[in-house]
């Protein structure tokens, strides 16, 4: 007699979380990836949650987002450079990271709008998300520094850099959708 490794509803739960914890691991791994550039280090985060809306969707995005700030919370070392900071949220970052899972489900949301989704919607979608992210994080940091020191160390040298990380994750999404369309 044969028996089931797992039941249908097990499996069925396993296909719905794996995504999620897959999605917060490559999240921590690409905030491992840092430059210093002054208070708020440049990261590949921002790239990390770009790539989970484009590939997970708003809703599993968004989770993997919560998953990665939970893990955060509880002292694992998935923050920039691997700080370990439960108390993250009072960090110069704070802002920043706490609209990820924002930024995730309205990235999301607008790319649900088209099928198929052209190149442009993707980046300008993408660079929705990013101003949500620029506001909610100079407008935490300036309730440290000021809104016009905000400005200077939290939004003017990120500019060109997210603009960059925008165009190679909706990039990669089109390569990946293309050479799908050959596999499949």
């Amino acid at each position: 007699m044969e028996t089931e490794i797992l039941t249908k509803k097990q499996a069925s739960v396993l296909r719905e979380v794996f995504p999620i914890v897959l999605g917060s691991l490559v999240l921590a791994g690409l905030s491992q990836i840092e430059v210093r550039i002054g208070l708020v280090p440049v990261t590949l985060q921002s790239l990390g949650v770009f790539l989970l809306a484009l590939f997970q969707g708003k809703w599993k995005a968004t989770l993997s987002i919560c998953l990665y700030l939970v893990e955060a919370s509880l002292g694992f070392p998935v923050l920039a450079g691997g700080r370990m900071n439960p108390l993250w949220i009072l960090g110069p970052s704070g802002g920043y990271l706490i609209a990820f899972p924002f930024a995730a489900y309205l990235m999301g949301r607008l790319l649900e709008v088209k099928e198929p989704v052209p190149f442009s919607w993707r980046v300008l979608s993408l660079a929705v998300g990013q101003i949500l992210i620029f506001t909610l994080g100079v407008g935490f940091l300036a309730f440290k520094v000021g809104f016009s020191q905000a400005l200077v160390i939290g939004f003017f040298p990120f500019l060109w850099i997210e603009l960059l990380k925008n165009l190679c994750a909706a990039s990669f999404k089109g390569c990946f959708e293309h050479l799908k369309g050959r596999v499949l």
